[in-house]
């Protein structure tokens, strides 16, 4: 009955402040915006490791030091809520002052645990990244990390009401956690989360094409097909435009080429880097830009490559995204190959980008012949969000702008696939890749004010 009675208050509160949101947003702004601006005093988050088992299903498999980190700034009781945020395919980074973790933290009184991903950052369980010791790399036993971790602080005494956040692939995990462990939680809320695993992903290319427009199109049409025209005449000359004279491979200079213009458009940077392809010369111009967003991804034109996941020394993927880790995870659970569109008028990027492509990559790097059983992962994890009346209710925000929202559960997939018991979907207007998880952006959206005013009211109804 509790939790029926809560799912119901849930849905109540969400159609109240929906219609507030029509009539007058800035009504609710204002009452809420000193949630959002935070002091400038410094968080004392504590840096710790955890034992943790390689293989849940094999203790004889052995252990690997887990990292995580604990905030406690904001909690008042010794049964405070607590905030679980999950880190994803990259090194775990304690959320600052500018992720609205630590506002809703702030606002629920809220303790924070920060977890490190397997095989991510600091949490490697082997020396190397070799093929035979990606294999305890999977969704399953990430999550089970995640119980673990939670059960020994509960052991320690924080035993107030859980919430799980996580923005992208980790926002996967905040969502198949309540399904896995319902009574362990009390909700979560998945940002951006492509709950939906899928090999020929053309719906992300097809979103770029969209949300870029037309004129935007044409210029990166112009300069892809360029480029490919001329590759083998140039490739040397591209190269070094590019900065990429590492890139060894023609298709992976040409997936280099198409993965600047999807991030810039994936997070946020479209009106910038549209602008930027007003000039003559757009391909000098396009180039300019992608040595842009390498500075600020710290890292090298290769990086936007597969050609960085090649080497399996742990020192080329504990820093940063963990390119290797995360291309062995498409390659055996997820999918997420972003291919050209076959439709001319949903492209943006190479034909040279293709399934066929994305299998050669799984092939080269892991040796893996055949692409992940995509429908067996969605029969396990998909149809649970789908099915199951019994897991912790969910939040899924998704930006309008951000193209992995084709493998999310929005409003849109509701609509048509039928309801998802404990799941509420919002999405955010003029926001890209997991704005909603940083005040910056909030604080320059108005539809995402509404989500994050929203989602912690949820919240505080959630821990009462």
């Amino acid at each position: 009955m509790t939790r029926l009675v809560t799912l119901l208050l849930m849905a109540l509160f969400s159609l109240q402040l929906n219609a507030l949101y029509q009539q007058d947003p800035n009504t609710l702004f204002e009452a809420n915006i000193n949630l959002i601006h935070l002091e400038s005093t410094e968080l004392n988050w504590q840096s710790k490791s955890f034992q943790q088992l390689i293989n849940h299903s094999d203790i004889n498999a052995g252990i690997f030091k887990q990292r995580l980190f604990t905030l406690e700034d904001f909690s008042e009781t010794s049964d405070a809520p607590v905030i679980m945020f999950i880190c994803g395919e990259a090194e775990c980074r304690a959320p600052t002052k500018n992720s609205s973790v630590i506002a809703h933290a702030k606002s629920i009184k809220a303790k924070v645990i920060a977890i490190e991903h397997r095989y991510y950052g600091k949490s490697q369980p082997f020396s190397d990244l070799s093929t035979p010791n990606l294999k305890h790399l999977t969704t399953l036993n990430a999550l089970k990390d995640l119980r673990s971790v939670q059960s020994h602080y509960q052991m320690l005494g924080w035993n107030g009401k859980w919430i799980a956040i996580g923005g992208s692939y980790a926002g996967n995990l905040s969502a198949f956690y309540s399904v896995l462990y319902p009574k362990q939680i009390v909700g979560a809320l998945s940002s951006s989360a492509p709950v939906i695993a899928k090999n020929n992903f053309i719906e992300y290319d097809a979103h770029i094409h969209k949300v870029a427009g037309p004129k935007c199109v044409s210029d990166i049409l112009h300069v892809t097909n360029k480029i490919e025209k001329n590759i083998n005449s140039d490739f040397h000359r591209f190269k070094k435009l590019f900065t990429a004279e590492k890139i060894i491979r023609k298709t992976d200079f040409m997936y280099m080429v198409a993965d600047i213009s999807a991030a810039a458009v994936q997070y946020g940077f479209r009106d910038d880097f549209c602008k930027a392809l007003n000039g003559n010369d757009k391909v000098k111009a396009y180039a300019d830009f992608g040595k842009k967003l390498f500075k600020i991804w710290g890292t090298a034109a290769e990086g936007f490559s597969f050609q960085s996941a090649e080497p399996i020394s742990l020192k080329n993927h504990s820093i940063g995204i963990g390119m290797r880790q995360w291309i062995y995870q498409s390659c055996t659970e997820y999918g997420y190959w972003q291919n050209a569109h076959p439709d001319s008028n949903k492209r943006s990027r190479s034909t040279m980008i293709n399934l066929k492509y994305h299998q050669s990559v799984c092939k080269r790097l892991f040796g893996i012949d055949k692409l992940a059983d995509t429908s067996a992962f969605n029969k396990v994890w998909l149809n649970s969000l789908k099915t199951s009346n019994t897991n912790a209710p969910i939040i899924m925000t998704n930006g309008l702008e951000d193209p992995w929202l084709q493998l999310s559960i929005t409003p849109d997939t509701i609509k048509t696939s039928g309801p998802f018991p404990n799941l509420l979907s919002y999405f955010i207007k003029k926001a890209a890749h997991c704005d909603d998880l940083r005040i910056s952006k909030i604080n320059k959206n108005k539809s995402a004010q509404f989500v994050f005013t929203l989602t912690n009211n949820i919240f505080k109804n959630w821990i009462k």
